[in-house]
């Protein structure tokens, strides 16, 4: 039996879309800007891979958040947008985006060992998160300067985000800074 949408989910689940479509943006801009800098002035290469890997491990930080979005407030998405969603959903579970996360975003050791996580296998669960292009995965994310992009996670959030506002007579943006 279908459920009942109570307003609150939908405003709800439109917070969250807004704080996700937020953070992927944001993150991506913050990289490109960095990446402008580093054409600059000279960037020790210590300093560009930790710079590279607190982006991209917001980022997919803010992916695993949509996991568990994705995991609560799908049965709320329109069958085009919760088709998209299922795609990312299916896509960031072949990347192992939540294990990254488990694993070696928010620890130090690695839990099975006791010893501390190498470098060897950070950079593998990077590589496979990121299919071994970062560039690329960036762009699946987000296109600088187009929102709207339907091919990028952030498009099809804004895409699933406007339809919830349509369909739940939510009137304006939920977040407030």
């Amino acid at each position: 039996m279908p459920r009942t949408v109570q307003p609150q989910d939908a405003k709800d689940a439109c917070w969250i879309l807004e704080y996700l479509i937020h953070d992927l943006v944001v993150a991506r801009q913050l990289y490109d800007l960095s990446s402008d800098i580093g054409k600059r002035v000279t960037v020790h290469p210590e300093t560009e891979k930790a710079v590279r890997r607190m982006y991209i491990s917001h980022l997919l930080l803010a992916l695993a958040k949509f996991s568990e979005f994705y995991g609560k407030y799908s049965w709320l998405l329109p069958e085009p947008q919760k088709t998209k969603c299922r795609a990312i959903q299916k896509e960031l579970t072949r990347r192992k985006v939540r294990d990254l996360r488990n694993t070696f975003i928010g620890h130090v050791l690695n839990k099975k060992t006791g010893r501390p996580i190498s470098n060897a296998d950070i950079d593998a669960a990077f590589n496979a998160a990121t299919n071994h292009d970062v560039h690329a995965f960036l762009r699946w994310i987000h296109v600088s300067g187009d929102t709207a992009s339907p091919n990028s996670v952030v498009g099809a959030l804004e895409a699933a985000h406007a339809e919830l506002r349509k369909l739940h007579a939510i009137l304006k943006p939920t977040v407030e800074f």
